[in-house]
């Protein structure tokens, strides 16, 4: 999808277009409502023995503050592809009851290109989520780091049809998300309307397939060499795409264990160089408030179902 901090200032979002900005207090809510999601994926992984690590800005919050960056509302989380379905398994057999569950496989009644758990007891409602392609809440997303091919010519084929594949089905979500929230954001550069509006072509051209079946094709594509356990690993569902991604597969395995807000948590072997690749080298400066990533909301309830 698009990265909201490309386009539009945290001014823009308040002065232009109807959309929360959370509260000091609303925030702290958030993230403690996180961090209990997280002890719960925390407790499936310590009985199974799988590892999920901290990336992208949660990451940065372990290094840099011991916990959440102060501003941040999400948690971003990495397994290997061989814990993948084991942790979804495990996970839905413990507290389906209490998530929603996302994955591409068909053992999840909603489908997405990576893992979202989702709290039912609280309903939180992002500009892409007015769909209905899975319950609106409070989640965290996990998603998978994957082994690429050692030989050039197949990486590059490889790395090509995965990012193609994931620009099908991120645009299919796109059109599906379609809304008049994400029109007006989107129609505050001219940048942004001219992407958005190809993003929406795309959406209705690949409309073939549903948006499960693409979310499953590039699952089982970006996982075709893993048993081959090569040099380099990537996400191929990152920011930075597949080859933005890609490090050397030191970097990420082991995890190492950290401290998340007084939890025990992990994060990439080689750390300080999956951060420096993500983020630059300055990755530990505190940006100014204007360049401070905020993800904007249409509705915050506590309490009430999205069903």
């Amino acid at each position: 999808m698009f990265s909201i901090g490309d386009y539009v200032k945290r001014t823009d979002l308040q002065n232009k277009i109807d959309l929360k900005i959370l509260s000091e207090q609303e925030l702290k809510f958030l993230q403690e409502s996180i961090l209990d999601i997280y002890r719960d994926v925390l407790s499936v992984c310590e009985k199974a023995g799988i590892r999920v690590m901290m990336v992208a800005g949660s990451a940065i919050g372990v290094v840099r503050h011991k916990g959440f960056i102060p501003w941040d509302d999400d948690m971003d989380m990495l397994i290997s592809r061989d814990e993948y379905y084991r942790f979804v398994e495990a996970f839905c057999e413990e507290f389906g009851d209490k998530y929603y569950v996302t994955s591409p496989f068909s053992i999840t009644q909603y489908k997405d290109l990576c893992i979202h758990i989702i709290r039912k007891d609280i309903t939180l409602i992002s500009l892409f989520d007015l769909s209905k392609l899975y319950p609106n809440g409070v989640a965290i997303d996990i998603c998978t780091y994957e082994y690429v091919p050692d030989n050039c010519i197949l990486r590059v084929l490889h790395g090509f049809i995965s990012n193609c594949l994931l620009f099908i089905g991120n645009s299919r979500k796109m059109y599906l998300c379609k809304n008049k929230y994400c029109d007006t954001f989107f129609s505050l550069t001219m940048k942004s309307r001219i992407m958005y509006y190809f993003r929406l072509f795309i959406g209705i051209l690949f409309s073939f397939f549903s948006y499960a079946t693409w979310c499953s094709c590039l699952d089982k594509w970006v996982s075709l060499f893993n048993k081959r356990k090569g040099k380099y690993v990537t996400i191929p569902t990152g920011y930075l795409h597949y080859f933005g991604e890609m490090v050397p597969s030191d970097v990420f395995d082991p995890a190492k264990e950290a401290v998340f807000e007084g939890l025990k948590a992990f994060i990439p072997n080689r750390v300080d160089t999956y951060l420096k690749n993500r983020y630059g080298k300055d990755y530990m400066v505190i940006p100014p408030k204007e360049k401070q990533e905020v993800h904007p909301v249409v509705a915050f309830s506590y309490g009430i179902t999205s069903e």
